[in-house]
């Protein structure tokens, strides 16, 4: 296994578990939402969840980046 392959299964691997993760995460907010009665509350829960989004995202942009760096000396 070449120096490519061993960082492109690592991060297939690790996007995995943050999207599983982030999938987790909702799951638990949405069960709270359900039991909240509070519309204050349920919106504040609602932008949690964006953030979360958001964060999500913003970790896999940045592992696209570090490999692309991590890549360039096997080239």
């Amino acid at each position: 296994m070449t120096n490519e392959e061993l960082i492109d299964l690592t991060n297939q691997k690790y996007k995995a578990l943050l999207i599983m993760q982030g999938r987790a995460y909702k799951k638990v907010l949405s069960l709270c939402k359900e039991c909240i009665s509070d519309l204050e509350k349920t919106k504040l829960i609602d932008e949690n969840m964006a953030v979360i989004d958001m964060k999500i995202i913003a970790e896999l942009e940045n592992m696209k980046k570090q490999n692309k760096i991590s890549l360039e000396p096997c080239k």
